[in-house]
């Protein structure tokens, strides 16, 4: 036959859990309201701030991470014309314009009436430029560049000659 089954039972009569029992680790009955709602931690407004600036000031600063792995990319991808060289440089290229296009988006839930984000915003900018600064450089060093002379010809009017020849005929 099959054993008996032990029989579990749950007492919901206490609200506040078993009398005597002590409570979790980590857990402080003072930090909550009494009267509040939902048991919400009261937030203290600078504090937050703080907080939100500090944060503002880490998202200006990521870029830089990001450009120093993406100059080794470049580095990597060689001197020759390929598709990983340009699929780079285009990463390159396009990931700092739509990060510069996108600032205010970024920064916008970090401003409030105590924080003023447009120092880390400018910096947020800066950092960005300086990686489309970087996908230039590595166009320029593949040639695909116009900085030489050379390279404009094409628009210049053809040159007026200062001789002309003619066959037997005097003059």
């Amino acid at each position: 036959a099959m054993p008996a089954a032990r029989l579990r039972t749950v007492a919901f009569g206490c609200r506040d859990g078993v009398a005597g029992a002590p409570d979790p680790p980590g857990y402080a009955a003072a930090s909550y309201a009494e009267g509040e709602s939902k048991g919400r931690l009261r937030v203290d407004e600078s504090k937050l701030s703080q907080l939100k600036m500090k944060r503002a000031w880490a998202t200006a600063t990521k870029p830089a991470q990001n450009m120093m792995m993406m100059g080794f990319m470049l580095w990597m991808s060689g001197q020759s014309l390929h598709i990983f060289s340009m699929m780079t440089v285009g990463t390159a290229l396009w990931q700092p314009l739509s990060a510069i296009w996108k600032a205010n988006d970024t920064f916008s839930p970090l401003a409030d009436d105590r924080n003023n984000v447009m120092l880390p915003k400018l910096a947020y900018c800066a950092i960005n430029l300086g990686g489309l600064l970087l996908g230039l450089w590595k166009l320029n060093s593949l040639g695909l560049m116009p900085t030489h002379a050379s390279d404009w010809v094409s628009g210049l009017p053809p040159p007026l000659s200062s001789e002309s020849a003619t066959s037997g005929v005097a003059l």
